[in-house]
């Protein structure tokens, strides 16, 4: 006797005693699984048919392990958009062994494991009434203990801020620190503003700098105003207040000056 049976999405034709990988199924190894979708059954030539299922056909399986199908690789490419997806899915499968094709509504001979849906609602359903009889005991157990530990964490926080205060003052890199400070505020109210060099002598816009911009790093390392080179009027107050003559104050002087100054009879 043989029947045809739909499980997963997929339709088999079994017989009593077959081996058969189907669908990964919710149960554990050696549990009766029922299979109540028979679509045909018969022997022989004499085959009924359902519309869609045949009424009071059942076909009950033992579970003989739980495991997974061969690798299958999903591999997609775009060409010429540098777009490549590499997927590999391994289905989850259910050997079953076919026990018993039963038909008119009969009864099996095993008697199926419960769904494994209700039991885990009925473990949610007890563990969630455990956890709201232990809620209250833990919030109270909680409460006592930080009432108790409060007193103790103030004390080690006083007694740290303590230490860190007295370190401070006593450690003498904080000593010399707070020295060095003294020493340079005391040289800036000391010291003048600008100091004028004893002589007139060419300075470069590279090698001093009258311009509040912040220096910048150059590739060489040196440091000099960030646009030393734009800065032509401040290089030329900078000439004027050291006593040196500025470019336009040179050229205008050679205009001016008589033939004989620059070498024309």
């Amino acid at each position: 006797m043989f029947a045809v049976i739909k499980t997963g999405g997929k339709q088999y034709r079994v017989a009593a005693n077959d081996l058969l990988k189907i669908e990964k199924l919710e149960a554990k190894v050696g549990d009766i699984v029922e299979i109540g979708q028979v679509l045909a059954h018969g022997e022989g030539e004499n085959v009924t048919f359902g519309a869609p299922f045949v009424d009071g056909a059942l076909v009950t399986a033992e579970v003989v392990e739980q495991g997974k199908n061969r690798t299958v690789i999903a591999f997609k490419k775009r060409r010429r958009q540098n777009s490549r997806r590499r997927i590999g899915h391994r289905q989850l499968l259910t050997t079953v062994r076919i026990s018993e094709i039963l038909l008119g509504g009969a009864k099996p001979s095993k008697k199926a494991t419960a769904k494994p849906e209700a039991k885990a609602e009925a473990k949610a359903e007890v563990a969630a009434e455990a956890k709201a009889e232990a809620a209250p005991k833990e919030a109270k157990a909680k409460k006592e203990a930080k009432a108790e530990t409060a007193p103790k964490e103030e004390a080690k926080l006083r007694r740290c801020s303590r230490r860190r205060r007295a370190s401070r003052m006593t450690s003498p890199s904080s000593r010399a620190s707070a020295r060095s400070r003294r020493r340079t505020s005391r040289s800036r109210a000391s010291s003048p503003s600008r100091s004028l060099p004893s002589s007139p002598t060419r300075m470069s816009p590279r090698s001093t700098s009258t311009c509040r911009s912040a220096p910048t790093r150059s590739r060489t390392g040196a440091s000099r105003p960030r646009n030393w080179r734009r800065s032509s009027k401040r290089t030329g107050d900078k000439r004027r207040r050291y006593g040196l003559e500025t470019e336009r104050e040179r050229v205008h002087k050679t205009i001016q000056a008589p033939p004989g100054r620059i070498g024309v009879s």
